[in-house]
């Protein structure tokens, strides 16, 4: 384990690996005895997420978060960890609950860099004379040497990740003094790029590529990039032109691509895909002038041959405090769990780190979600992060209080799991059905109140028709058939007082624009005399005059209307 989360340099987690930032993991702080230099996370299957973190005491520490929920997170000193200041730590978790660090007291590594994995048992290293030195673990003796090379003391080794019988191997050499640009810890560059093939049983070193820049042109940075396919990504500035982002083939050192030179440097960060299985989005990620005001860009690059060229920007962020070799800084990856891959970075004051992701419609760059530093202060360290299948954590410092985001962990005996965004959603739904169910309910007992009421005013006018009509029969029997008006009395009541779905029934039929009084009344007799007596006709001698007959006919037809214009109750 790195300060940085994959051996090539590119600083990607696998998109494999799901997080479940920024919502569904558990913050711990952790007070060290000293200011934080370097954070180094790590995961074991039987152990889970550990952190190693080193401070300006020239000490190490292992900090546990807590493996069940409602525990604080504790620390514990890593005894004769022989480290000084500004080494980054190369990390093993192998055995036990506490994670080691890889050491050669008898070796003189620099102390600005740390050795790398170079094959079984076998481990690179730049040297304090900046020699590239083999080391057996096993015998604790140097096996080869690639001397003459004049290596970056802070430079770092990388490794392709692709399983070569015998590794591949990059790093800076050609150390120079370069005045235009002193940004990095030191006014020290490279002139060269190294690509060697290892041969870790015979201790030979093989040289693949040897890139040299001509005139005052430098390699800008702590280390190149391998991408997937092998090929190698540096950064280049020239004191007159600016900065540009170059890709090389690895097995003769030949350019495929390069970008625009613009003035400002550009901290290159990571190659990732940030699309989908459907819309692929392969992505080379720089962060352009991190130390200007003006620009502060994170752009995102396609890479075609033979131009390097941006296809999107977002802004603004600081990737790199000046004057420090913090680079480790930033990851990539699916942090948050949905499919698609995450640019994280420290935002423009470095209070915060920001995830950022390609909009797969348009195309463009957005921010999704921030995390405050402890206390809101500056980032003071590098970005710790490890993915495996138990997730993604990340580690980070402000001054000597270093915080974790750690996936959530089991909860102690008879206490609540902490309460998750989906979890969240599945609670407000559920209390959103039962005021539901709730609201029906009352409704249902408001309609059923309305449909009594409703019942009772149509009886009281279904009784006074009853009364005309009989009024009106008594007039007509000598000229027409009687009319057994109580048998629709009878009819009616028995309807009204019939159990509910009945009344329901007839409520839907007195009420249904179809079934007025008048249908109402056909559906218990013949239409014949009966609908006739409700029907001014001044042609029939009633035995009431005109004026008597047209009002009857009038109240009828309107109580008609009122019983037509009622309002429907469901």
């Amino acid at each position: 384990f790195f300060t940085y989360p994959h051996s090539t340099g590119n600083r990607i987690i696998d998109s494999s690996i799901k997080g479940t930032f920024p919502d569904n993991v558990q913050t711990y702080d952790v007070e060290m005895p000293a200011d934080v230099t370097w954070a180094v996370g790590t995961h074991h299957p039987d152990y889970g997420f550990k952190f190693v973190v080193t401070t300006l005491e020239d000490k190490a520490y292992c900090v546990h978060p807590p493996t069940e929920a409602g525990k604080p997170a504790t620390m514990e000193e890593i005894k004769d960890a022989q480290i000084v200041v500004d080494q980054p730590p190369l990390v093993r978790h192998v055995d036990g609950k506490v994670p080691s660090i890889v050491t050669f007291p008898s070796a003189q590594v620099s102390s600005l860099s740390h050795p790398v994995p170079a094959g079984e048992g076998v481990y690179a290293f730049i040297d304090t004379v900046g020699d590239l030195v083999l080391w057996s673990a096993e015998t604790l003796q140097e096996i080869g040497r690639l001397d003459g090379i004049n290596a970056l003391p802070d430079g770092r080794i990388v490794r392709s990740a692709n399983g070569h019988l015998r590794p591949w191997l990059a790093l800076y050499a050609g150390a120079v003094e370069f005045e235009d640009s002193c940004i990095l810890g030191d006014c020290t560059e490279a002139s060269r790029l190294l690509i060697l093939k290892i041969h870790p049983q015979l201790g030979t070193i093989d040289v693949m590529a040897d890139i040299q820049l001509e005139g005052d042109d430098v390699f800008e940075g702590i280390s190149p990039m391998f991408l997937p396919d092998d090929t190698v990504v540096a950064t280049i500035s020239t004191p007159t032109d600016g900065v540009s982002l170059h890709m090389y083939n690895p097995s003769d050192g030949s350019e495929i691509a390069k970008s625009d030179v613009v003035y400002g440097w550009r901290h290159q960060l990571f190659y990732n895909d940030f699309g989908t299985p459907a819309k692929p989005l392969p992505y080379l990620v720089d962060l352009h002038g991190p130390h200007s005001d003006q620009r502060k860009e994170m752009q995102f690059m396609s890479l075609s041959s033979p131009a390097i060229s941006i296809d999107a920007t977002i802004g603004q962020y600081n990737t790199q405090p000046e004057g420090t070799r913090y680079l480790d800084t930033n990851v990539s990856g699916d942090l948050n769990g949905d499919g698609i891959a995450e640019a994280v970075v420290p935002s423009r004051y470095r209070a915060r780190i920001v995830s950022v992701q390609i909009d797969a419609s348009s195309g463009e760059a957005e921010e999704l979600w921030s995390l405050d530093m402890p206390n809101k202060a500056q980032m003071s360290s590098n970005l710790a992060a490890v993915g495996s299948n138990a997730g993604i954590a990340l580690g980070v410092a402000s001054g000597s209080v270093f915080r974790m985001w750690v996936p959530p962990v089991p909860p102690l005996a008879g206490q609540k799991v902490a309460t998750t965004t989906v979890e969240k959603v599945e609670e407000g739904m559920e209390d959103e059905y039962e005021n539901l169910l709730d609201n029906v309910k009352t409704e249902e007992k408001d309609k059923a109140r309305n449909q009594s009421a409703l019942l009772g005013s149509l009886l009281g006018v279904l009784v006074v028709v009853t009364g005309l009509l009989a009024f009106r029969f008594s007039k007509r029997r000598a000229s027409r058939k009687e009319m057994d008006t109580g048998t629709i009395s009878n009819g009616i009541a028995s309807a009204l007082t019939s159990p509910t779905n009945s009344r329901r029934s007839a409520l839907e039929a007195l009420t249904s624009p179809a079934n007025s009084i008048s249908s109402a009344l056909n559906s218990s007799m013949d239409r014949s005399p009966a609908l006739d007596a409700c029907t001014p006709d001044d042609s029939m001698d009633d035995g009431l005059g005109d004026d008597e007959d047209e009002e009857m006919g009038d109240v009828i037809l309107q109580l008609d209307r009122d019983v037509l214009l009622v309002p429907e109750v469901i």
